[in-house]
């Protein structure tokens, strides 16, 4: 799993969308939580499971629900 606290402070842009690609590649059942946001979206692979409030920010739960399908 991976945990993201706010974690693009500089350069955001070129930050999120390489590690959207990364994550992306990730297996199905990958965990992620996000405390303050990830700065973007996720991949549409990763399913949002919980939400909660927490010392002044939100901490969001995802998992990533099926293997990307690369057709050739």
């Amino acid at each position: 799993g991976f945990y993201f606290y706010n974690p693009f402070f500089l350069d955001r842009t070129s930050y999120v969308e390489r590690t959207k690609l990364r994550l992306s590649r990730m297996p199905a059942g990958t965990k992620v939580v996000t405390y303050f946001g990830f700065g973007g979206d996720l991949p549409k692979e990763f399913n949002l499971v919980r939400r909660q409030d927490f010392n002044g920010g939100q901490l969001d739960f995802w998992v990533k629900s099926v293997e990307k399908c690369e057709i050739f």
